[in-house]
């Protein structure tokens, strides 16, 4: 797995290089907050509009593929539904993992710009985040290229995180 990192910006995935977009919303929260919100707004409120008619409402395990262009230059967005925000254990956020990656391999992805289940509202920390999904990948023996949404202190607990987790994984092999 080969692991970046992204400003949430338009401007920075105008530039990602990458063919999908993954990020998720809770069934809780309104507005949407995060690169959902961010994807919206430059779908001039397109992924709201599928909120209001109940055809996208953030239910763990929802997974919505939308086609962003000419507006996002990704091939496909996807949406995730990661339930309510209130509810994201370690658990909730490891099944929602396991969703996205699941679905990233199934569609082909080879460079997908990546939000985590509660990144936007810290409410994953980053080396949970990184545990996790190193994790699942692995499980999944899935070769992923992502560009996470991170902040900068973000990047660097993800990375370090990320780093032991490849040495721990090396020194069981």
């Amino acid at each position: 797995m080969e692991v970046g990192y992204v400003a949430n910006e338009l401007a920075a995935l105008d530039g990602s290089g990458a063919d999908v977009i993954a990020c998720g919303l809770f069934e809780d929260e309104r507005p949407m907050r995060g690169l959902a919100a961010v994807a919206d707004f430059r779908l001039a409120g397109r992924l709201s509009a599928y909120l209001r008619r109940g055809e996208l409402t953030g239910v763990m395990g929802e997974a919505f593929l939308f086609p962003p262009r000419p507006r996002l230059s990704a091939e496909k967005l996807v949406v995730f539904g990661w339930g309510p925000s209130t509810g994201l254990d370690e658990a909730a956020c490891e099944r929602a993992i396991r969703r996205i990656v699941i679905a990233l391999v199934g569609l082909g992805a080879k460079r997908t710009v990546l939000e985590l289940p509660g990144r936007a509202r810290d409410l994953c920390d980053p080396e949970r985040a990184a545990s996790l999904l190193f994790r699942v990948t692995e499980e999944h023996a899935a070769d992923l290229s992502v560009l996470l949404v991170e902040d900068e202190p973000g990047r660097k607990r993800f990375a370090l995180r990320f780093e032991e987790e490849k040495k721990r994984a090396r020194r069981v092999l």
